[in-house]
């Protein structure tokens, strides 16, 4: 999050990962995104049926710290075994398999434990205390001559901060940057 009434100058970079697309399936360009940028190999199979798209995505999650040079071999051939297996999978079982059976028929060598589905819903994770830590990341000078900024949508005297998922915006006046620096100070209302 970066304030909107941030001087271009005074903001961090933000990172972003770029992946070139070369392959023609968007599969193989997700993988190539995890293994290259994330650093986590992940396979990936997507089917249609002409009504919906099914997917299966399988990662590899990093080693224990303290895994022992057997554990790293016995991991690393155990993902190419899942590699083997996930490619025996065809596009008509992935669109048409409900995920017990499909899951079954791929790893059935295996115990296999499948949570629940759960419904997706939207659910942001920005909040106030959240924005007020991100804030606290600049000098209180830099956050005061923000305040002095007069540049609409917001007034002088503020800081709007938007979140760039759902589109919150908090603000925050001379009052809220004095309780981040000082908050144990007296106060009058």
């Amino acid at each position: 999050l970066i304030p909107e009434n941030a001087d271009a100058r005074n903001q961090r970079t933000p990172y972003q990962g770029m992946v070139g697309l070369t392959d023609n399936h968007l599969a193989g360009n997700l993988e190539r995104y995890f293994r290259d940028s994330e650093q986590l190999p992940t396979l990936l199979r997507f089917a249609s049926d002409g009504e919906s798209v099914t997917g299966l995505l399988l990662q590899r999650l990093p080693d224990a710290d303290d895994a022992t040079e057997i554990e790293l071999d016995e991991g690393d051939a155990f993902w190419e075994e899942i590699g083997i297996l996930t490619a025996t999978l065809t596009e008509r079982e992935l669109a048409e398999l409900d995920p017990n059976r499909l899951l079954s028929r791929l790893f059935a060598e295996h115990v296999l434990t499948l949570q629940p589905p759960r419904s997706l819903a939207f659910q942001c994770t920005c909040s106030r205390v959240k924005t007020r830590d991100t804030l606290q990341a600049f000098s209180r000078e830099e956050l005061m001559e923000l305040l002095e900024e007069d540049i609409p949508p917001k007034a002088p005297g503020e800081i709007l901060v938007t979140c760039e998922i759902c589109g919150a915006t908090e603000r925050f006046d001379s009052f809220d940057i004095h309780l981040m620096f000082e908050p144990e100070t007296p106060r009058i209302h």
